[in-house]
């Protein structure tokens, strides 16, 4: 993700294992699930779809406060602009 220049932070109080997306503040994705196969087949992992406004800016509000909990990876030297 850092080579594609995507902003990725690592939190620092302990280990969130939920995965959260968040569409135009009108629709999100939440769970534990990782898209593939293994996920909802062996794993039994769950993702749950919203599109409750209300909630959706509450889980904006929970991913804010946990980039304040977290700090930004350095992406120097991480991409070149060799073979793209």
């Amino acid at each position: 993700m850092l080579k594609h220049r995507i902003k990725v932070s690592a939190y620092d109080r302990g280990f969130i294992h939920s995965k959260v997306i968040i569409v135009d503040n009108d629709i999100a994705a939440v769970g534990t699930a990782n898209l593939d196969r293994l996920s909802f087949s062996k794993n039994y992992e769950v993702l749950s779809i919203i599109y409750d406004n209300e909630l959706i800016k509450r889980l904006q509000n929970d991913f804010i406060n946990n980039l304040k909990d977290s700090k930004p990876l350095p992406n120097e030297g991480v991409y070149s602009t060799d073979n793209e």
